[in-house]
């Protein structure tokens, strides 16, 4: 649990002033999100050195806040969750099939959240994807289309399945990534921890680690 010295910390490494009062708002969310797309760098260096990582929430703040180091999307995607459970916000974290342009359907390799503010309107949040995405959070609403920093994001049901979305880069007509009714426990992410520079070669491990 983050205690309120780690929150003022938080709010300063990524370059915003605490607010006099915290509350769960859209407004505060994206802030947070963008000032996180700014300040936090998607970087995969611990993976391609070797270095085992760590997704308890000590170290990933030691990582990210104390030591002012950036990290992959489970890294980012967990402290980011992590902050905004401690600013008030319901989270909800979900594995992700990020897409690339695969013939086959890929493994749920990415974290995502969906976070829901005081008044009840909910939003896919993400940090961690290391190319071009979106900075602010998406409304979780089936059919919208959403225009920010010279984009089109578009949320659509995936295969007729009510929780899985499909984001899209319209001007590029490119799929991002898809995620559904698979919440993400800490088993999966005790497995992903375990196969960053650890179990798999190091083609496998800089593979998974690059382009999210």
């Amino acid at each position: 649990m983050m205690t309120h010295e780690m929150i003022q910390n938080t709010f300063a490494r990524i370059g915003l002033n605490t607010p006099d009062e915290i509350r769960p708002t859209k407004e505060l969310l994206f802030a947070v999100q963008y000032a996180f797309t700014q300040t936090v760098p998607y970087e995969n260096i611990d993976i391609l050195r070797g270095i085992p990582l760590s997704l308890e929430e000590e170290d990933l703040y030691d990582k990210l806040v104390v030591r002012h180091r950036g990290g992959y999307c489970f890294e980012i995607n967990g402290f980011l969750g992590m902050f905004l459970r401690a600013l008030g916000y319901e989270v909800t974290e979900y594995m992700a099939r990020y897409l690339r342009g695969e013939t086959t359907i890929p493994m749920r390799r990415h974290r995502v959240l969906v976070v829901a503010c005081e008044d009840g309107a909910k939003y896919v949040c993400d940090a961690g994807i290391g190319q071009s995405a979106f900075r602010y959070p998406l409304p979780f609403v089936e059919g919208n289309e959403d225009a920010q920093c010279g984009e089109v994001y578009r949320t659509t049901l995936w295969f007729g399945e009510s929780l899985f979305v499909r984001m899209k880069y319209i001007s590029r007509s490119s799929e991002s990534y898809n995620f559904g009714n698979c919440n993400m426990s800490w088993g999966d992410a005790a497995l992903k921890e375990v196969s960053r520079g650890q179990g798999g070669t190091k083609e496998e491990n800089q593979k998974e680690g690059m382009g999210r």
